[in-house]
């Protein structure tokens, strides 16, 4: 069965940044060695695995690739990965084969820790994903539409920094980039000119676009990732995080709310039973249309308003039940311990 999101791991994820010094066409100022596309290959593919799930509930399986984080097992990948999975195999780049269990895992930001027993790995090197520029060349490692084509290079450059993309009722900010990703690349490293991974593969996202556009993949910053990460390894969860229990809501747009006389906002869809907004009153099917007075009309507007508070902060709900307006007020609950 599924190990739970345990944390209690002491690693960290390090950053190694680049002087920020213009390069000459073979080193930066300080004889840093701007690599070769086969040299990134040759330093980073140790470093990427194939990551095989069963969800033996549906009878359902996936691959996706992954991030080794530590020399002892610690391996970042998605989210979207290992959501729902009931057993979770490791395959390194030498083919040999790990069970693993998950430390951690956070939607919101779509990343997820897996630990495997093992020891003497080759980690990955962590760049700043914050020196990123425009036009800077990267390759992307990693096994699209499963491990048959394991360990799948493409390369490209980066097409856009702190681009926002929405995604399941929430918007990310992502590194855009033309390399070639597909389902399975998901969870894998992007590599800078180092050989440095600077964001991590969310082929979920660009493949809202498949069949449609080309040359559209996304990543999610390392910078970004990187207190998430390390929330995951040593607690489990990320630290700090407000919320107010809702699991899964779906958005009452303008035409909706004329056609069905009802307000414009955010329809529960599910909460979860343990929260405060729970034990309060609210239920799924309540239309919320205001935080605080301050008028709600999507999901953003849910969680940017929400996000104005810290955890223990009260606040007031204004719903319509059936027609009827009602108000409840409540503590806000961290993320992660309400989900534990």
């Amino acid at each position: 069965s599924r190990t739970h999101p345990t944390g209690g791991g002491n690693a960290t994820l390090e950053i190694i940044p680049v002087p920020t010094i213009t390069p000459t066409p073979q080193s930066d100022a300080t004889g840093r060695k701007l690599l070769t596309n086969r040299e990134i290959v040759d330093k980073g593919a140790p470093s990427v695995v194939c990551i095989l799930v069963e969800d033996a509930n549906s009878g359902s399986t996936g691959t996706g690739s992954g991030i080794i984080m530590t020399a002892d097992g610690y391996i970042i990948t998605n989210y979207h990965v290992i959501s729902g999975a009931t057993s979770i195999e490791i395959l390194l780049s030498d083919k040999t084969r790990y069970e693993a269990h998950e430390v951690g895992s956070d939607q919101l930001s779509d990343l997820a820790v897996l630990k495997i027993e093992a020891k003497g790995l080759i980690p990955a090197e962590f760049g700043d994903s914050g020196q990123l520029q425009v036009g800077d060349p990267i390759v992307v490692i990693g096994n699209p539409l499963g491990m048959e084509l394991q360990g799948t290079a493409t390369g490209g450059m980066i097409s856009a920094i702190n681009r926002d993309i929405r995604i399941q009722n929430r918007t990310m900010t992502t590194i855009q980039t033309d390399a070639s990703v597909n389902p399975g690349n998901s969870g894998g490293p992007l590599f800078n000119q180092f050989g440095q991974v600077v964001g991590v593969i969310s082929s979920k996202i660009m493949g809202d676009f498949s069949g449609t556009v080309e040359g559209l993949g996304f990543a999610i910053p390392i910078t970004i990732a990187k207190p998430v990460i390390d929330d995951l390894v040593t607690l489990g969860y990320v630290s700090g995080r407000p919320t107010i229990g809702i699991t899964n809501f779906e958005v009452i747009t303008a035409s909706e709310a004329r056609f069905f006389d009802i307000p414009q906002g955010v329809r529960v869809i599910s909460i979860n039973e343990n929260s405060n907004a729970y034990k309060e009153g609210l239920r799924p099917d309540d239309i919320i249309y205001a935080i605080n007075d301050v008028s709600i009309e999507d999901g953003d507007q849910l969680n940017e308003e929400k996000n104005k508070h810290k955890v223990g902060d009260e606040i007031t709900l204004s719903i319509n039940r059936n027609g009827e307006k009602m108000e409840f007020t409540f503590a806000l609950m961290e993320d992660g311990v309400l989900r534990g």
